[in-house]
């Protein structure tokens, strides 16, 4: 499958290589990093930076000395939707091999950020469902269906809309049963005003 992101675009590489430093500095990346040295990279560099995201989804894992072999499995364990070329690991820092590197580290980081943001979620309220991790939810689904090459999404769809309109109902049933516990006490209220009189 063709990666339908532009990313031999200027625009697209200058945007990934600044989230690339961004997210390997908030996490504190034990080497140092710039614009300059992610403009064509050595194999050294692209491996440590890839093993310094990928630890972060499975710590114990270690690359062999067959990495032609190793970073593709990587990517397909990760479900990465597109290939990553035995070519380009053999000259990383190229300009037709650097942009679909670059792409695909950026794309571990979103994974690893959407991680996060659940994990925020489910920390902040893991009783209710929250609107953010139901969006997550459908998104997740729909990826998987995406990567199954499926094109009827519908059902997925309909379980979002299912799942926000029971979180509606019940938002509407707490209204309604705040409402009647708030006439009633207005009720209280009035004949209480009215007994002093």
């Amino acid at each position: 499958m063709d990666d339908p992101r532009n990313v031999k675009d200027k625009a697209f590489i200058n945007a990934a290589k600044h989230r690339l430093i961004e997210f390997l500095v908030e996490n504190n990346y034990d080497r140092q990093i710039s614009l300059k040295q992610l403009d064509a990279p050595t194999t050294k560099d692209y491996l440590h930076i890839l093993m310094f995201l990928y630890n972060k989804i499975d710590p114990k894992f270690q690359l062999s000395q067959n990495i032609a072999e190793d970073v593709p499995a990587m990517f397909r364990r990760l479900r990465y939707p597109f290939n990553v070329s035995k070519s380009h690991l053999q000259a990383v820092g190229s300009p037709h091999a650097w942009p679909s590197l670059l792409a695909s580290l950026v794309w571990i980081v979103e994974l690893l950020q959407y991680e996060k943001q659940v994990e925020i979620a489910m920390m902040e309220d893991p009783e209710s469902e929250n609107p953010d991790k139901m969006f997550f939810d459908y998104l997740a689904k729909a990826y998987d269906s995406f990567l199954q090459g499926s094109d009827n999404d519908e059902y997925i769809e309909q379980e979002l809309a299912q799942a926000f309109n029971a979180k509606n109902e019940a938002t509407q049933e707490e209204v309604d049963r705040l409402n009647t516990a708030n006439r009633k006490m207005e009720e209280e209220i009035e004949e209480l005003s009215e007994s002093k009189l």
